[in-house]
């Protein structure tokens, strides 16, 4: 197994399990969604895999950080923040020739 696959496996995996926690519980678990998709879009960046698919993702990423961002900016004004530094490293690597 490739080093990318071996990190990313886990961080899907956390995916799942929070997007189906998130949709009985959003209130409690959409944050731990936003961040485990995060990490899964850091990984893709950081190993330069799969980068239109991490580009989508922290699409996502963004969206929710900005609507926790709105009823907590003190807990998630630096989340959202990180998710658009990723979104920015990820665009770069896809324009890069």
């Amino acid at each position: 197994m490739d080093d990318e696959q071996a990190a990313l496996e886990p961080a899907r995996e956390a995916v799942d399990i929070y997007r189906r926690l998130s949709e009985a519980e959003p209130a409690a678990y959409l944050p731990d969604l936003a961040l485990s998709l995060l990490t899964t879009a850091g990984i893709q960046n950081a190993f330069g895999v799969e980068l239109t698919e991490a580009a989508t993702v922290v699409e996502e990423v963004i969206m929710i950080y900005r609507a926790l961002a709105e009823q907590i900016p003190e807990a998630f004004n630096g989340y959202l923040a990180a998710a658009e530094q990723v979104k920015i490293e990820i665009l770069e690597q896809l324009s890069a020739p």
